[in-house]
C-alpha cells in the first residue's frame, strides 16, 4: 500500500460500523442483468478493495435454484468464506421459509440464505413472519413511509425485528 492509498483507508471503526452494510441487488433496477452476470459481477466485488462493505446477493426466493446453476463455477469450496444471501419472500412467507430451509440444507456452508427480505404494509404481516422464522434466518421487513408507518415501526420493536431501507431501484 502506497502513502497516498493509506491515507484514503478508511479508519478501522468505519470498517467495523459499515462492514457488510451493502447488499448487491445487480437482478433489479436500475441494473436488472441476467442471473449469469449479476453472479459474476458479485464475484468480482467480493475479490474488489471495497469487499469489506459488500454484504449478501440479494434475489427472489423463486430463483434459488437459477442462481445455482449460474453460480456453479464461483461458490467457494468447503472451508472458504460463505456465499451470503439475502432472499426476498414470496407471498407465503412459510412456503418461503421452507424453500429456504431446504436449500441451507443442501448447499450450507458453501452458500447459505441467512436473511429474508419482507414488504409489509400491516402488523399481522410482521408477526406471521416472526412466527414462521426459523433459527439463523434474520427477516429484514420493508415498510412504506406512510399512514400506519409508526405502527409498523413499534410492532418491529416490540418483536425485535430489523426495518430495511431501500436506497436503490427506480
Amino acid at each position: 500500500m502506497n502513502a497516498k492509498t493509506e491515507a484514503l483507508a478508511p479508519k478501522e471503526s468505519v470498517r467495523t460500523l459499515l462492514s457488510g452494510i451493502i447488499d448487491y441487488a445487480g437482478l433489479f433496477p436500475p441494473s436488472m442483468v441476467s442471473m449469469r452476470q449479476a453472479v459474476a459481477n458479485f464475484s468480482a466485488y467480493k475479490s474488489g478493495e471495497n469487499s469489506w462493505m459488500l454484504g449478501r446477493f440479494v434475489l427472489p426466493v423463486a430463483r434459488l435454484g437459477e442462481f445455482l446453476d449460474a453460480a456453479e463455477d464461483v461458490i467457494p469450496s468447503e472451508g472458504a468464506e460463505t456465499f451470503r444471501l439475502s432472499v426476498l419472500a414470496g407471498e407465503d412467507i412459510n412456503a418461503t421459509v421452507r424453500e429456504i430451509s431446504l436449500f441451507n440444507k443442501s448447499n450450507a456452508p458453501r452458500v447459505l440464505c441467512d436473511s429474508i427480505e419482507v414488504k409489509a404494509s400491516t402488523i399481522s404481516k410482521i408477526e406471521n413472519t416472526v412466527n414462521a422464522l426459523v433459527e439463523g434466518l434474520t427477516a429484514y421487513f420493508e415498510i412504506g413511509i406512510n399512514e400506519n408507518f409508526v405502527d409498523l415501526i413499534s410492532a418491529l420493536s416490540l418483536k425485535h425485528q430489523c426495518a430495511k431501507i431501500r436506497t436503490g431501484g427506480t
